[in-house]
Parts: structure tokens; C-alpha cells; sequence
């Protein structure tokens, strides 16, 4: 089993301390291909910003390096990043923004939403590519780190909620523009957070090991 496979079991602590005030969330991730450090550091800057209103505090750990050493934590995610995250160099435009391919992903399996989202980056840019084309390098890795955030909280409602429904408007509705990805603020509805901060009864240990070893 890989250490991101074995990182997955702190979805145990879906049981404890559902009702506490601000739950810690450990995102179990691998190094993404040629995302530059900038670029990282507006997806977590922006990803706490949008989940402190849930009271969700967000910490990274890179398996390979911290698996034996994790912090104390009450969610768990694992995710992956699936193209090249690099903005470097644009390729030419396809004509106007697909809007209905999926820029990220999580698994359900027997009516749970699994722990695990996979992002992908060449769909992001892609989306992005209008807004990107007419600024700088660094600020292409700012906008394009802010949208990751954006897509990855998306899969991380779907998990803390455990829900596949989606809302109205807000990071939680069910495709995510342009306009959304690259605004200067977007945020989760007020539904959105209440949904997340009482999340439905917490499923056994044996059954989230049942969903797991099946996948």
C-alpha cells in the first residue's frame, strides 16, 4: 500500500470530534509537475481563506516525507494533480473556454464520497488561458494557484459534507467559470458553510475501511 493510500486512514477521525469548533483538515499530497512555488503558495493562501469561514484549518504533509509523523488531525484528504501545472508557456487558444469538462474530481463508492480528489491542471490553465495570456509570468502563477484552491475546496465540500449535491451559487455549484477561477474574491455560500460545519452522522470505523479496501 502507498504511503498516500496509508495516509487516508486519518479519515478515521471522521468519528471524533465531529462537534468540535475549528476542525484541522490534512491534505496528504504528493509534489505536483512544475508547479512553481509561488503558484503553491496562493493555493494554500487561498484555500484557508476560503474554508476559515467553516472553521477548517488546512495543513499539507507530502506523505514520503511526514507519513510516521503526522499531526494531530480531525479530517483527511489525499490529492493529486494530475497534467502540467507549469504557465510558463501558453499553448495557442482553442477557441472560447470549455466550461463542462471537470477541472477536479472525487470518487464515491456505495454512496460515500471518498477522501481523495484529483485535480487537473491542464484543464485548469486551459480554462484560465484568457486571463492569463495578457499578464506576467508571476502573476500567471498567482491566478492560476488561486483557481486550483478554488477547485480543490470544491471536492473538499463535497467530502466534509459528504454530499454530491451542489448549490446555487458559490464555490459548491456545479461548474465553476472563467470569471469564478480568475475574480479577485469568491467564496462558498452561507448554505454552503452550514452544511459543512455540520456534517451528517459520522460513518464507523469498519465501514470506511469496507469503502476503502474495496476501491
Amino acid at each position: 500500500m502507498s504511503a498516500a493510500s496509508r495516509a487516508v486512514f486519518a479519515i478515521f477521525c471522521f468519528c471524533v470530534c465531529a462537534q468540535a469548533q475549528t476542525r484541522t483538515l490534512a491534505v496528504y499530497s504528493d509534489s505536483t509537475r512544475n508547479l512553481d512555488s509561488s503558484a503553491a503558495h496562493a493555493l494554500q493562501t487561498e484555500l484557508q481563506r476560503v474554508l476559515t469561514p467553516a472553521s477548517i484549518d488546512i495543513t499539507w504533509i507530502q506523505p514520503s516525507k511526514d507519513e510516521h509523523a503526522g499531526p494531530e488531525v480531525q479530517l483527511a484528504v489525499v490529492g493529486t494533480f494530475d497534467g502540467d501545472c507549469s504557465v510558463d508557456n501558453l499553448s495557442k487558444p482553442a477557441g472560447r473556454a470549455i466550461r463542462t469538462r471537470t477541472l477536479a474530481e472525487t470518487s464515491v463508492s456505495s454512496g460515500h464520497v471518498l477522501p481523495y480528489f484529483r485535480v487537473d491542471c491542464n484543464q485548469v490553465i486551459r480554462t484560465l488561458s484568457p486571463a492569463l495570456r495578457s499578464v506576467s509570468v508571476p502573476m500567471r502563477e498567482y491566478i492560476l494557484g488561486r483557481a486550483l484552491a478554488r477547485a480543490i475546496a470544491h471536492e473538499i465540500y463535497h467530502i466534509v459534507a459528504q454530499t454530491t449535491d451542489h448549490e446555487r451559487s458559490g464555490i459548491a455549484k456545479a461548474a465553476l467559470t472563467l470569471s469564478d477561477l480568475s475574480s479577485t474574491s469568491f467564496n462558498f455560500s452561507s448554505e454552503t458553510l452550514r452544511r459543512m460545519a455540520a456534517p451528517p452522522s459520522p460513518k464507523t470505523s469498519g465501514e470506511v475501511l469496507a469503502v476503502l479496501t474495496r476501491r
